[in-house]
């Protein structure tokens, strides 16, 4: 009993001075280095700046104490990486030098955008090689309430005019954001791009919800497989958010006139019927296809202007008039794809100012284009309807106790 004591004791003291050992090796081990660009540099000198207008590369490094033959051979030799002139004002920069009175310059690093830079060996043999920083991607939430616009909602928000663009795309097949009502409202989690700590971007929106009084919409982005033969957004149904035809034919625009079986014309001054949808915009802005389909005509045409019709089926035809020009490719026999940019905002024709004249045909007839009903695309195949509805609870129950006061302080 008294050995077996003692074995107790000695075991204790033994634990008792190794956990006092560890403690002081973990108090007194030094720090871990300060890293910059991947290159230890507590010891080293460390100055950046930005690249002002008509500063060269071999002028920074001329300045550094670089010998004009040396500054000639790192520029042959890193050409390929860094082109001396692709180096834009305003740019950050970075020399690392020893840490000594001398200040030799060892790195010179330039931020060619902000998720990636170029690091030049300046000792030795020159080299360069490009870097990509981490990207992390976090989820994020937003909820707003429409006063006129989406684009005036969001401008408060950092990436607030992409996160618009990106969910015009996803519901721009079922929603006319261009009659979007006070008080209407849009959710929605989507991936927020960090770099360093600091947001660079959005990324893919993962769904969205858009409210108009007790009415709601849904979309969820769903991939099933790693092909991405199916990868889009759906509906709570499991239907296919897009349609055969988009609502609008661009963006950043505003309904100067409707549709109508009497208009007085701004320039002849006389009453007559308007079976197209003018949509007023800056000269340049891009006019989209609606649909799939083949170009049908694309040149001047009297009172219309530069225009391009299409034919996207037996029944359906779209005409798109008073454009200042023609997109990439846009002649009579060519396919267009959803979405395509076929012409630009102009105000050739019969025309008081820069404007759209769009307009649809039903087999032969002018249809009114805010209110035609497009059929969806394809929806998701039966198979992973089990897997899709899953997903939809699943994001549903993440975004439930978020709402639209409580989301976004910018509001």
């Amino acid at each position: 009993m008294i050995v077996a004591g003692l074995i107790i004791v000695f075991r204790s003291i033994i634990l008792f001075y190794t956990s006092v050992t560890l403690n002081n090796l973990e108090e007194n081990s030094p720090p871990p280095p300060t890293m910059l660009y991947g290159i230890p540099v507590d010891s080293l000198y460390v100055e950046t700046d930005r690249l002002k207008p008509g500063q060269t590369l071999s002028g920074l490094l001329l300045s550094r104490g670089i010998s004009p033959q040396f500054v000639d051979s790192i520029i042959q030799q890193i050409s390929t990486i860094l082109p001396p002139g692709k180096l834009r004002a305003g740019q950050p920069f970075t020399f690392i030098s020893t840490g000594d009175s001398l200040r030799k310059p060892l790195y010179f690093i330039y931020e060619n955008s902000p998720i990636s830079y170029t690091l030049v060996h300046l000792r030795g043999k020159p080299e360069a090689r490009r870097v990509d920083k981490e990207i992390v991607i976090e989820k994020a939430r937003m909820s707003t309430t429409i006063e006129s616009s989406l684009w005036k909602a969001l401008r408060g928000i950092e990436y607030g005019a992409d996160l618009a663009l990106a969910l015009e795309n996803v519901f721009g097949w079922n929603l006319d954001f261009f009659a979007l009502q006070k008080g209407d409202e849009f959710t929605a989690l989507y991936e927020n791009q960090v770099c360093e700590g600091k947001s660079i971007g959005i990324g893919k929106i993962l769904a969205a919800r858009f409210v108009r009084k007790d009415q709601e919409t849904w979309a969820f982005y769903f991939a099933p497989d790693s092909t991405g033969a199916f990868a889009g957004y759906y509906n709570e149904k499991g239907e296919n958010m897009k349609r055969a035809f988009l609502k609008a034919p661009l963006k950043y625009a505003r309904i100067s006139s409707r549709f109508t079986g009497s208009r007085f014309h701004p320039v002849l001054r006389i009453y007559r019927p308007h079976h197209g949808v003018d949509y007023a915009a800056p000269v340049g802005t891009p006019v989209h296809s609606i649909g799939d389909g083949t170009v049908i005509s694309a040149q001047y045409n009297g009172q219309a202007g530069k225009s391009v019709k299409i034919r996207h089926n037996s029944m359906y035809t779209s005409m798109y008039n008073h454009l200042s020009g023609y997109g990439p490719g846009i002649h009579p026999g060519a396919r267009v794809k959803q979405g395509q940019v076929i012409g630009y905002v102009g105000s050739t024709g019969l025309s008081t100012g820069p404007h759209l004249d769009f307009r649809v045909y039903k087999n032969g007839s002018p249809v009114n284009p805010l209110t035609i009903e497009s059929p969806p695309s394809e929806p998701l195949p039966g198979k992973y309807l089990d897997e899709y509805f899953r997903h939809v609870n699943s994001v549903k129950q993440e975004l439930k106790f978020h709402r639209a006061a409580q989301e976004n302080p910018f509001n």
